[in-house]
């Protein structure tokens, strides 16, 4: 052997060089695939909880909607309820003025006018 040849390996310094630089460029081209497999794997999982996010403030928003809907709708039915109430006191109210109306009608035609 020749004292540039390395005793454990058999190879020269230069060839154990050339031989870390392949090995090297191996893990890095390996390390980068492996990257590269991180990111598209990252891509989709960000793609799939954006669409969930979506969904979901979608399916809250339309609860939230129908809520808001319902409590509307429950304080029409009050209104209407009270505005119907309100019609029959006045038509009751209109009624009795009616009568009352008519009875002094009926009084000053036959002259019997209370003073």
């Amino acid at each position: 052997m020749t004292a540039s040849q390395n005793i454990d390996t058999g190879l020269s310094p230069l060839d154990q060089i050339r031989q870390t630089e392949a090995e090297v460029t191996r893990q890095i081209a390996a390390a980068r695939e492996c990257a590269e497999l991180d990111v598209a794997k990252a891509e989709t999982q960000s793609k799939e909880i954006i669409s969930e996010f979506h969904k979901s403030g979608q399916f809250e928003g339309q609860a939230r909607y129908r809520e808001i809907f319902s409590k509307a709708e429950e304080d029409a039915h009050v209104i209407i309820a009270l505005a119907n109430k309100q019609a029959e006191d006045l038509h009751r109210k209109g009624n009795r003025l009616l009568d009352t109306a008519m009875c002094l009608a009926v009084n000053i035609i036959l002259g019997e006018e209370d003073e």
